[in-house]
Order: C-alpha cells, then structure tokens, then sequence
C-alpha cells in the first residue's frame, strides 16, 4: 500500500494552503521615486497581474508607462501573444510609431475572433457581452488615445472571454448553500497552481464578484511580522540546543536526507528543519518543478485573495496560519519520519525501480500534481472523488495513516463546516461569501459538504 499512503502525502501539499516560504501574489510595483506613469491604477491591478503572472501576455516592455499614451510597439507584443494563443493569423493595419486608440485596440482585438468585422461591429460586440464599459451610458470614447493599463485590460477581458466560448475555462469544484441572509459559494483549491487552469468559468467568476466576503483557510497574503517570526519558529528544530533533524527521523530516512541535500546542494539550514517542514518543503519542490513560488502564487486560494484585495472584499479566515503550522507540529514523530521517508523514496528511486518496490517516483507525483490540474479544470467530481478515496484509505493496522487522517482530514472538516455554518445563521445581512478551501475537503463520509448535509443545510452542485 506504499503508492496509496504515499498519494496521501499528495493531497497534504496540494489540498494545504501554505508552502514553506509564503509569497504576495501581487505584480510587483515600481519603487519609490519611480514615474508616475510607471504605478498602475487600482482598477487595473489585478487584470495587470493576470496578464504578466499568469497569461504571459506580451514581453517585459509591455509593463511600464502603465498610464502613458499607447503606441503600436506597445500594442503589438500582446497582439501576438493572443494571436499565438487563438492560433489565429490576422493581422493589424497599425503603423509603428503610431498612437493607438481605444477603438482601434477593440478593432484590432476583436479581429482576432473575427477577421471580417468592421470597427462598428467590434465595439457594438464588445458592449454586449460585458468586455467594454463606457464612462457613461453610451460613451466608450473609442477616439481617445488609449492608456497601456486600458489595453492590457482589454486584452485579458478578450482572451478570457474567447477562453470560455471555446469551453476552455475551469469548470471547477463549485457549490453553492443559502443562508438565512445571504449565500454561501464554495469552491474546491488546490494551492498550487498552473495557468491551464485560467480562467475559470463565468459562473465561478460572477458569483465571486457578487461576494462581499472572500472565505480562506488562512490569509498568507496579509501575514503580520509575528506570524512571519512565529512560522519560521515553529519549522526549526531546538538547534541552539545541537538538535538536528537526525534527531527527530530514523537512521534510514535521514541517511536519504543527507544524500538528497547534498545532491540539490540545499544550504545547510535544511538540517535543521523538523520532519514535516522538510517534507512539504521538497514535495512542493518537486511537484512545482522548482519554481514552487510562481506555482504559489497562482494557486487558486492566492489568485483569489489577490483578486480581494484590489477590488477591497472582506477577508475572513477560517483556520488562521498559527491553527495550521501547530497542526502540522503536532505530527507524532513517527509519522513525521515516514511522511519524510516516503517523500524521500518519490524523488529519489529511479521509475522503473519505483515500480518493483511499489514506491512512487518524481514522474508519477507529477503526473498525480496534473491530474489534479485537469479535475479542477473539467469539473469532474467522481475522478477527484476517486483520488480522494484512494489517498485516505486507511488500512486498520496502520496508526500512522490514522493518525494523519484524523488531524488533517476529519478534524479540520468539522471546523471548516461549523465557520461556515455560522456565516450561513448569520442574522446579519453582510453580504454574500465566498468559500475557497482545499478540494479535498469537499470530499468524503466526513467532508465539510458531509457535515453541512448533516446540520440541515441543502448544497447544490452548481456547474
């Protein structure tokens, strides 16, 4: 049952909302002193994120001068990178040099879904289906020279839209309770994340914006100075007393440690991890490719606080960082030592050797981390529901494996689902909430959806 304890460890990483070294998801703004033009404006930020972080659209010139005038050379990197995404070949009239107007990067970007419409034509389409707000009724100043931030905007509005026309967009995990006052969404995360699986749907997406209140198990986006100090803390051994991590694992395990350490040439701080700091360390790692901060930081629960924050939601948490790192520390050592060794034995055994000993390799986690990805994206509940089953199978014998699934999985559960039961008797109308939580805990006798179920409340899938 090696392969099955081992896709627990999984779901531990990718169902959990933090990694070891928390990122703001936020593009990053110009420093002090910095031009004016180069500080994009608060209604343009998360569209600016979007398009740099996530859609790779355009090159590095295309994020400056945010609120300067737009010239073609400005325009035509994004132009490409949608064209390159449309498989679409046509082409734009616009001279170098030239200043762009509002109107002509509606043409122009409506050409890409429709080589034969007229400039009318485009702007009257862009009006109806959501992608073009005027100023005022009927004014779209489609004259006016447009602003880099206007076009970048446009841009990722255009490819977003077509995305969900073409049926390309996240269906997703998505259910939805009503409240005494309000309504409560709730949508399946895995924390991290690929741009495959953006955007997501219009139902997912127009039931955030109506939310008032964005619900998440922590906010690692607003971390205060004593929660950073207070993380750190908590994933170190007592080394000022010459305890190492080899005091906490067995000879075996951290014998594997040492020999993968050494190889990654990982800084000699590692030592002095606790077991399950390690183990989310590497398998976060590993599953991300090494680039276990961009992977972060478009995960679905960061996209969304990123989003909450530039339009000004509510945040409200459901579990707190301190509740999940005590959580995590209160592993018994045994299990911290086989979750590391397990994690070890992925990583390091070689595919076919993996197979003999049914272990499970680099490649296999990989391709356990996208299909995953692909669930969300498809919405497919009985393939999650699967994985789901199978990573929380506990053999009776095995304590460990009860252990875990009893403080990860059906504990926190029952917590999640009584914060959520509160919001839903609130006597209060504070607006709608918004619930994004680790999709595993939408799944199983004893998931969150199970307990709602239980008190009363009717959840409907909503896809």
């Amino acid at each position: 049952m090696k392969k099955a304890w081992y896709s627990g460890i999984l779901l531990f990483v990718v169902v959990f909302a933090l990694v070891l070294s928390p990122v703001t998801a936020f593009a990053s703004q110009p420093p002090p002193g910095a031009e004016i033009t180069d500080i994009y404006s608060p209604w343009a930020e998360f569209d600016v994120f979007m398009a740099s972080t996530v859609y790779g659209l355009g090159n590095e010139g295309t994020y400056s001068n945010f609120r300067g005038r737009l010239l073609t050379e400005k325009f035509m990197p994004v132009y490409n990178s949608l064209a390159d995404a449309f498989g679409s070949s046509a082409k734009t009239e616009l001279q170098p040099g030239e200043l762009v107007t509002r109107g002509q990067v509606v043409a122009a970007l409506y050409g890409l879904l429709d080589e034969n419409a007229t400039a009318d034509e485009a702007a009257g389409y862009f009006v109806d289906v959501g992608l073009m707000q005027g100023r005022a009724q009927g004014d779209y100043q489609l004259d006016a020279i447009c602003t880099v931030e206007e076009m970048i905007v446009l841009s990722v509005r255009t490819y977003e839209h077509a995305v969900r026309v073409s049926g390309g967009d996240s269906k997703g995990l998505f259910w939805e309770v009503q409240g005494a006052n309000n309504t409560v969404y709730l949508l399946g995360s895995i924390h991290l994340g690929d741009n495959a699986i953006y955007p997501f749907s219009g139902n997912v997406m127009s039931a955030f914006d109506r939310s008032a209140n964005l619900v998440v198990e922590a906010d690692v986006v607003a971390l205060s100075l004593e929660d950073m100090v207070y993380i750190q803390a908590v994933q170190m051994v007592d080394f000022e007393n010459g305890e190492t991590i080899a005091d906490y694992i067995s000879e075996e395990t951290f014998e594997l440690y040492s020999t993968l350490v050494e190889s990654l040439e990982l800084p000699e701080e590692v030592y002095y991890l606790k077991p399950w700091a390690a183990t989310m360390g590497l398998t976060t790692f590993f599953m991300s490719g090494g680039e276990q901060e961009e992977s972060s930081a478009i995960g679905v629960d960061m996209l969304l606080l990123t989003k909450a924050y530039s339009t000004g939601k509510n945040i409200i948490e459901l579990e707190g960082i301190s509740y999940q790192f005590d959580m995590m520390d209160s592993f018994s050592r045994e299990l911290q030592d086989k979750q590391l060794l397990e994690t070890l034995m992925a990583v390091l055994v070689e595919p076919d050797e993996a197979d003999e000993a049914d272990e499970v390799s680099g490649e296999e986690l990989q391709a356990m981390f996208e299909m995953l990805l692909a669930t969300i994206k498809s919405g497919d509940d009985d393939v999650f529901g699967a994985i789901m089953a199978a990573s929380r199978f506990v053999d009776a014998e095995d304590t460990l494996m009860a252990e875990y699934d009893d403080i990860f999985w059906t504990r926190r559960n029952k917590g999640m689902a009584d914060g959520i039961a509160r919001l839903l008797d609130s006597e209060t109308d504070d607006g709608d909430y918004f619930v994004v939580v680790g999709a595993g805990h939408f799944f199983g006798d004893d998931s969150v959806i199970a307990v709602l179920i239980e008190m009363g409340y009717d959840v409907v899938r909503v896809k």
